[in-house]
């Protein structure tokens, strides 16, 4: 595995679970802190597809 693919993967997996915890703890999906996550991740997730990684390699880390 590359490491770079290795890394977006730790990454993306790190920001799903805190974004998870906080909705959680928040009950809220429009605070500033979800919103703020939500939108790093959608980042990392783009990043991820931009660089032609398959979709199907982010279902082994879930």
């Amino acid at each position: 595995m590359i490491l770079q693919h290795k890394v977006l993967l730790e990454i993306i997996e790190n920001l799903r679970s805190e974004l998870v915890q906080i909705v959680a703890m928040s009950d809220c999906f429009i605070d500033d802190e979800v919103v703020r996550l939500s939108q790093e991740l959608d980042q990392y997730i783009a990043l991820f597809h931009k660089l032609g990684f398959k979709k199907e390699t982010i279902k082994l880390i879930s």
